[in-house]
């Protein structure tokens, strides 16, 4: 869901200590050790119908 540039605007202005973090685990270093980084394709978009094979269009 895109996130208009005025909520983008309210949420950097929150200050560090009024967001609540306290359902987040901490990150040690077996995460970082086993994390990867993933970056979408570009052009890829994410749609809310099924995808469907080439051959099943024919």
């Amino acid at each position: 869901m895109p996130v208009s540039k005025e909520r983008l605007t309210q949420i950097a202005t929150i200050a560090d200590g009024r967001i609540d973090i306290s359902d987040i685990p901490e990150m040690d270093e077996t995460f970082f050790t086993t994390a990867k980084l993933i970056v979408p394709a570009v052009g890829t978009e994410k749609s809310s119908f099924p995808r469907m094979d080439e051959d099943a269009l024919d």
